[in-house]
């Protein structure tokens, strides 16, 4: 069994990584995984284009793959990462690759953290582990006390951002986690100015009917075009069917590690903690 695998695609989004023949080469490689070597396991999208690429890392290496092949192997952390440069050791055969790989830590391979943008300590996400983004930014806009902003002001560039989580004595996918987690945390740094009459019914709907929170409209329509603390600038949010879609520019986050606190820190209550910091790329030597 091995610690490390990759594969190389030539599209990214739809036409590559979902594309079936990838996927499978792709599931196969991370089949080979020893879930025993190490509890973290890292994923690196690699690319030789220095041009914007406008995918979420976090939906190329594990969402669009499938998050149930990473079970047995986050055990303790997981994170994500988009490289612009070529896969060390590898000839530029591709114009992506993927890799994979179990650590004994986490931390970003080819970006350094320049300055902090903001942190926050232990939000409530109650009892339920089904989490939604509509709960999780409800939950930040309910607890401002818990943000802190190291850098107040917009912040226009590519980021990272960590996240700790804490909560019950059970076994959790923390990549079926990842996505929702990063959605909803870097949209509440966001501000959504644009929110109309309908967004606001459907997501008080939302909130009263699917989690139980019962919450004034005006109060709502406040918090989502609140700027104080929408450091990365404002988003869109609309109506999709029953739904409300939100679109938080995670593609601009190239580094994100979710981790969950050990046993010793088991909560009857989910919580998370995190981080996050402005970054500029590692020059290569």
């Amino acid at each position: 069994m091995d610690t490390f695998c990759w594969h190389g695609v030539e599209a990214l989004g739809l036409d590559g990584v979902r594309n079936c023949d990838s996927r499978t080469s792709i599931r196969a490689g991370i089949h080979g995984l020893s879930a025993a070597a190490k509890p973290f396991l890292e994923a690196v999208l690699f690319t030789h284009e220095r041009g914007h690429v406008p995918w979420d890392a976090e939906n190329l290496l594990y969402y669009n793959v499938g998050e149930g092949c990473f079970t047995r192997l986050a055990r303790e952390g997981v994170s994500f990462e988009r490289a612009n440069r070529p896969c060390p050791d590898r000839e530029p055969t591709c114009r992506y690759h993927h890799t994979y790989a179990l650590r004994d830590q986490l931390s970003p391979r080819t970006w350094r953290v320049t300055r902090p943008i903001a942190h926050w300590s232990f939000v409530s996400l109650g009892k339920r582990r089904d989490f939604k983004i509509e709960r999780v930014w409800w939950a930040f806009a309910c607890h401002p006390d818990a943000v802190v902003l190291d850098a107040p002001g917009s912040y226009g560039g590519l980021f990272g951002l960590e996240i700790e989580l804490v909560g019950p004595r059970c076994d959790v996918n923390l990549t079926g986690k990842l996505k929702v987690l990063f959605d909803a945390c870097t949209a509440a740094f966001h501000s959504f100015p644009a929110s109309d009459g309908l967004v606001v019914d459907r997501l008080s709907h939302r909130l009263r009917t699917h989690h139980g929170i019962e919450v004034d409209p005006r109060a709502l329509r406040a918090h989502l075009g609140d700027v104080s603390r929408g450091v990365l600038g404002p988003a869109g949010i609309r109506v999709h069917g029953q739904h409300v879609a939100w679109a938080p520019q995670d593609h601009r986050c190239v580094h994100g590690k979710l981790t969950r606190l050990g046993d010793g820190a088991a909560s009857p209550e989910w919580a998370i903690s995190g981080r996050l910091y402005a970054v500029e790329p590692i020059a290569v030597p």
